[in-house]
Order: structure tokens, then C-alpha cells, then sequence
């Protein structure tokens, strides 16, 4: 495991010539063809079907100025997915493996702003900085072109102990991405948004039985659980904006924070559901 934090983990760190290649990439690519290779890369890697070139409107963007370094993949319905929370999205940074480059893609669906637009960008610029310390670029990739449970699974059955590295990599990776994307875009809800995206709990307590992690591993969930707290103090120490969240929250610790603003989003949740059907 990572055990410190340094430049790379700011999301505009990233090297521009890795836009610049991207852009030039996506230059030389026909608009037609990207919307192909976009469409057969979401059927066959996140599963959406019935979709096809009349649901999808394709559009370049820039990331950290570097102009058309990103693809913006903008979907006219939600895509049936069977039984996926993706469904719930607005918004997903996807990395699509074309030859040996790669092409940076924000899927925005119906009911997503220019804000859930930045916050993809945010991903995007996050996943492509190739820094080994959480998620190298191809574990990244692999993520992106499986299932996470195909994932972890497939590194279960060769070498454990890496395989449950990757996990906890993996969840530290989508909090703290999702922390500083809305914390640079919706900073009032940074701590609400990056726990009701990244759901760290309730991934490091259900996959480790669902996946049967704890069958090889029985120790895996308090080891799990001792990193993430480990690497949330050493994100207060290092991080000013992540110590500031911490101090206007009234908690102790960073994972404390999440810990109650998953509590209150439940509360929220339910007291909506709750008005709701009052007024039906």
C-alpha cells in the first residue's frame, strides 16, 4: 500500500503532453468512428443495451485547456442496464482502449449539468495521471473495461494477498477521487457526494463476503479497514482543503466526517421517501 501522499494526487498536476496526445488522437480519428467505438465500448464493457448512433451525441472537450484532449458522450436516455446502480448516474469518466492510445470519455446522461460535466472531467484528468501509488493507469484501464468483481476475482485466484491490495487500492482511489472532484466542483456537498459515490462502508464490508475475500483471507476486513483509516489521517496531515472539510464538519477525522454525512444523506433520503408518499 501507498503510504504517502505527494503532487500527483492533485488532479491538475497531470502532464499537459498526455492531453496533448489524447487531443491528437482524437484528431485523427473520424467523428463517426468515435461514435462507433464509444457505443460497442459501452455495450460490451459497462452492458448497456438498446442503445445505438441516434442516442448518443459525441462533442469534444477540453481538459486543462489542451483543446479536444476528452470525448463528451452525451446520452439522450438512461441506458437499460440490468441490475447495475449505474442506472442512477448523471455522469461516468471512462478510459476506452484504442490500439495502444487511449481515449479520455465523459458519459453524461439525462439530468446531468455543466457542473456533473466538470466533475467528469475532474476523473478523467485523475485516472490518466499514471502514478503508481493508488491505481496505476492499467489497473485503471482494467477497471474501466470490467466489472470490479471480475476484477478482484481474477487477482483472487492468482495471488491473494495482491489481489486484496487491489482492493483496498481500489476504494481508496474511488473516495478520494470522488472527494476532490466535487470538492473543485460542488465543495458545500464534497463530503456527502464523495460517500454516496464512492460508498466506501458499504464496498469494503459487502464484497469482501460477497466476493468471498474473507474465505481466502479471513483477517482481509480489518486489514481493509486499518488502511482506510491510515490513509484518511495521512489525508488530513498532507491535504489543507481535506483538513478544512474535517474542521467545518465538527469531526475528528475525515473518515468520522463520511461517516455522518453517510448518516444524514440516509436520514435525507428517507425523510424525501417518507414526504413523498405523504403527499400521494
Amino acid at each position: 500500500m501507498c503510504k504517502s501522499l505527494s503532487t500527483p494526487y492533485q488532479w491538475d498536476s497531470l502532464d499537459k503532453s498526455v492531453l496533448q496526445r489524447s487531443a491528437k488522437v482524437i484528431e485523427g480519428i473520424k467523428h463517426q468512428a468515435i461514435k462507433k467505438i464509444v457505443i460497442e465500448y459501452c455495450k460490451k464493457s459497462l452492458q448497456f443495451s438498446s442503445i445505438s448512433s441516434l442516442d448518443v451525441l459525441i462533442v469534444k472537450r477540453a481538459l486543462l485547456d489542451v483543446d479536444g484532449a476528452a470525448i463528451v458522450a452525451r446520452f439522450k436516455k438512461h441506458p437499460i442496464i440490468p441490475d447495475s446502480i449505474i442506472k442512477y448516474f448523471v455522469g461516468k469518466a471512462q478510459l476506452v482502449r484504442v490500439e495502444n492510445d487511449i481515449l479520455p470519455v465523459a458519459l453524461i446522461f439525462p439530468g446531468a449539468d455543466e457542473t456533473t460535466l466538470e466533475h467528469e472531467c475532474i476523473h478523467l484528468c485523475q485516472m490518466l495521471n499514471n502514478q503508481p501509488c493508488l491505481l496505476t493507469l492499467t489497473e485503471r484501464l482494467a477497471f474501466c473495461e470490467q466489472n470490479a468483481e471480475v476484477v478482484i476475482k481474477s487477482a483472487l485466484s492468482i495471488n491473494p494477498e495482491q489481489a486484496l491490495d487491489l482492493f483496498i487500492r481500489w476504494i481508496l482511489d474511488n473516495v478520494w477521487g470522488e472527494l476532490e472532484a466535487y470538492y473543485f466542483t460542488d465543495p458545500q456537498n464534497a463530503l456527502t457526494g464523495a460517500q454516496r459515490s464512492s460508498r466506501p462502508y458499504e464496498t469494503i464490508v459487502n464484497n469482501i463476503l460477497v466476493w468471498g475475500i474473507d474465505k481466502v483471507i479471513p483477517d482481509a476486513l480489518d486489514r481493509c479497514m486499518d488502511e482506510f483509516l491510515f490513509f484518511f489521517d495521512e489525508l488530513v496531515s498532507q491535504v489543507e482543503w481535506v483538513r478544512d472539510l474535517v474542521t467545518e464538519s465538527g469531526s475528528e477525522s475525515l473518515s468520522n466526517a463520511l461517516w455522518l454525512a453517510k448518516e444524514r444523506d440516509e436520514i435525507s433520503q428517507t425523510n424525501m421517501m417518507l414526504e413523498k408518499k405523504r403527499r400521494m
